[in-house]
């Protein structure tokens, strides 16, 4: 495969350096600078910083799926569109084949992929992470067109970035920090309570859900919060139990609206809405973190009242404020 078509069909991509280099030039054809992608990429509702933007383009590292998708439709394209270069993504990251290069896309069409089956429960057999990982993959990989509008061979080379006011971070100025594992105290900026089990306020049912409590009262009391990690780049969130056992805080019905409560469900590292990237986040509080659910590009947030003892823990619209930032401590 020529490397110009590589660059036109994310599902041609094979490894993270290409796929960054693809994205690097998606970016530069666009002729925007990284503060009006981050601009474009609100008026479509995703949260793209500028500057995990520009620090996501430096790295060698696979950038987020919300970047990812924020970028996409930043330039111009449409929500099928940053389903291929998604479903690119997670292939490269799991190790898969990509498309047989030894045929000339122009004389053969690939044959479509089988839809994989995400809520397919992990096999007995030393499970591993590139295993329950290969089960996201979707018939996305038989094609893929790049950005709507964007048309023709796109160019590596661009110095459209010297307009640009915000410096470009370094790979290793973008990973200021890793959180912690085993059990943790998780903790809301806004607020300084510490997250545990409650209920819903308005009493509509009377499961467990992950809410904001003050620290005093949820650390005298079960479950324990468990952070783990999960596929490559992901983690879990367990509730511990010593009745009940453990349980993944799971996004409920892996919905994407605004407003999805957590609660705890049995553990299947091959779902994503089971799964979390967790990115430095250090404002508007120093050392902070977002959680973002992996199946989308929402934050982990509040239903209001934020404020309130009891409010519950729901996935939204990334914003940015302090009721989506959170500090991640081990726990005594």
């Amino acid at each position: 495969m020529r490397p110009e078509r590589r660059r036109n069909d994310p599902a041609g991509l094979a490894t993270p350096e290409e796929f960054i280099d693809a994205l690097r030039a998606l970016k530069n054809a666009s002729g925007l600078t990284f503060r009006e992608l981050t601009e474009r990429a609100a008026a479509v509702g995703h949260s793209l910083p500028t500057s995990t933007l520009a620090g996501s383009l430096t790295r060698t590292s696979l950038p987020s799926a919300a970047v990812v998708t924020g970028l996409v439709r930043a330039c111009g394209g449409t929500g099928e569109d940053a389903e291929r270069w998604l479903a690119a993504r997670t292939r490269i990251a799991i190790g898969a084949a990509a498309p047989d290069e030894a045929e000339d896309p122009d004389e053969a069409e690939a044959e479509p992929a089988e839809p994989a089956e995400p809520d397919e429960p992990p096999r007995p057999a030393a499970p591993t992470a590139r295993r329950h990982r290969r089960r996201l993959l979707t018939a996305a990989a038989a094609g893929g067109l790049i950005v709507a509008g964007l048309g023709g061979v796109l160019a590596v080379g661009s110095d459209d970035e010297s307009r640009d006011p915000v410096a470009e971070p370094t790979p290793e100025s973008a990973d200021q920090h890793v959180p912690p594992l085993g059990d943790v105290l998780l903790r809301p900026a806004h607020t300084g309570m510490c997250l545990t089990e409650g209920r819903e306020r308005n009493g509509r049912t009377d499961r467990p859900l992950l809410v904001q409590r003050e620290c005093a009262t949820a650390t005298a009391a079960p479950p324990r919060l468990v952070l783990q990690q999960a596929a490559e780049g992901t983690y879990q969130l367990l509730f511990v139990h010593p009745d009940h056992g453990p349980g993944c805080l799971t996004v409920d019905q892996g919905g994407q609206e605004d407003g999805r409560l957590l609660a705890p469900h049995d553990c299947n590292d091959g779902l994503p809405h089971q799964r979390f990237v967790i990115e430095p986040m250090d404002v508007p509080t120093a050392g902070g973190y977002r959680i973002m659910p992996a199946h989308g590009d929402k934050c982990l947030g509040f239903i209001g009242p934020v404020d309130e003892e009891g409010a519950e823990v729901a996935q939204m619209t990334c914003v940015g404020t302090a009721d989506q930032q959170f500090l991640i401590e081990a726990a005594d």
